[in-house]
């Protein structure tokens, strides 16, 4: 899903981050992202992903 949403983006402009904790930041959400990846639904467009709403199907 993040392949097809790169390749189908503008080009990217790189920047500097303001300091290493908005790196850091960030490199957390993609750990997140990469652990509830199995979860997401590609036909729903807003789905919740928390902590009140972590109830999965099997």
């Amino acid at each position: 899903m993040i392949e097809r949403y790169l390749s189908e983006s503008r080009p990217f402009i790189f920047t500097k981050m303001k300091d290493r904790f908005a790196v850091a930041r960030l490199n957390k959400v993609c750990e997140v992202a990469k652990i509830f990846e199995s979860y997401v639904d590609p036909e729903m467009m807003y789905q919740a992903v928390g902590r009140s709403s972590m109830v999965f199907q099997a």
